[in-house]
């Protein structure tokens, strides 16, 4: 498959301090799961920064031919059209933010169109954060919504609150404290969700962290349903210096032993990079990177993932760069435990080129 990514930035359009300008575009055409796609999608985005806050308009237009597989769209089609159009304009100062959107799509011929108006307010005070959104969608369907970010911090503690609200059937809700002692962490967590499912998480926390590595370990009851088991995760990075070397270690782990079948008891990524620092801002850089899942049971196929890949990246300066990604070098055609949905193996590669006017 052959891919085109052109991005435009300038400043001060038309001699207007503080109007800017940013447009991209993203074009591809070839064989993905050996169905033959193509995509035209264009970006534009003007913002104007006065005294008395900023004004942003954006337009999007997206004009694609892709596979069912890919779009989670039930379709008799081998290949389905996805065309959207998108306006959206934004006003944001130091008392309100609100803004509108319209929107139509089709998809594989099913048309549909919105407007969407928002409205949110931040305040903030020493030590303490908290921004609330309230969304309303104009349709066919009635639709709208509540959302709140919250952050607050006080001595060696801190607190985070996120969450939306449709209603007492679809909601979703996440709380995180945590204690800092030195260079390790203690903490808890909850989420909580309903939507199709009943979700519940639980977990207590232990970090720590020092300059070049870091250690986080969380556990604790899931809940799915009526179901409860154990659940834990392990995260950490290892930066190593050595002269114009370094590698970098990084690795995500979960265990869920107890866990239904149609989830796996285990899963893991992790990566490893070196790479060499020369003159110049000048880089070669290459890295593996595992992902692994414990069998389970989808729809009464056995599915897991115990795949590989390779990456390769040369640095020229700071304003070019050839990069190059073999991906599934084993060849598996399932990840995540979705069977038949992972490409055989392939090779991306492609350029990046940066101009400085």
């Amino acid at each position: 498959m052959n891919h085109g990514f052109f991005s435009f930035k300038k400043g001060e359009i038309l001699g207007v301090s503080n109007l800017n300008l940013e447009t991209t575009y993203l074009g591809y055409a070839g064989n993905w799961f050996a169905i033959n796609e193509k995509a035209s999608n264009l970006d534009f985005h003007l913002a104007w920064h006065p005294d008395f806050g900023s004004i942003q308009y954006n337009f999007t237009n997206i004009n694609q031919d892709i596979s069912p597989q890919r779009s989670n769209f039930v379709s008799q089609n081998e290949i389905i059209e996805d065309l959207s159009m998108t306006h959206s304009l934004v006003f944001q100062n130091a008392f309100l933010d609100l803004g509108w959107k319209q929107s139509s799509k089709s998809l594989d011929s099913l048309e549909t169109s919105y407007s969407q108006f928002f409205l949110s307010k931040k305040v903030q005070i020493p030590q303490h954060q908290i921004q609330l959104t309230y969304e309303k969608f104009f349709a066919d369907f009635d639709l709208q919504n509540i959302r709140w970010q919250h952050h607050s911090s006080w001595a060696d503690f801190s607190w985070r609150n996120s969450g939306f609200w449709l209603d007492d059937k679809q909601y979703h809700y996440f709380s995180e404290i945590n204690y800092q002692v030195a260079d390790f962490t203690l903490g808890a967590q909850v989420a909580a969700s309903e939507t199709s499912q009943d979700f519940r998480d639980l977990l207590a926390a232990l970090g720590y962290r020092a300059s070049r590595f870091s250690l986080l370990l969380k556990s604790g009851e899931r809940r799915l349903e009526n179901r409860k088991w154990q659940v834990s995760h392990l995260n950490f990075v290892l930066e190593i210096p050595w002269r114009n070397y370094s590698c970098l270690l990084s690795s995500r782990w979960e265990n869920q032993p107890n866990a239904p079948n149609n989830l796996p008891q285990n899963q893991m990524i992790s990566e490893i990079v070196f790479a060499l620092n020369l003159a110049h801002e000048n880089k070669l850089q290459m890295g593996l990177m595992h992902t692994y899942s414990s069998d389970c049971q989808q729809a009464g196929i056995a599915c897991s993932a115990d795949n590989l890949d390779f990456s390769l990246n040369v640095q020229i300066t700071r304003y070019f760069e050839i990069y190059g990604r073999v991906v599934n070098i084993f060849n598996n055609n399932s990840i995540y435990n979705q069977q038949d949905t992972f490409p055989d193996r392939h090779l991306n590669y492609g350029v990046k080129w940066l101009f400085v006017n």
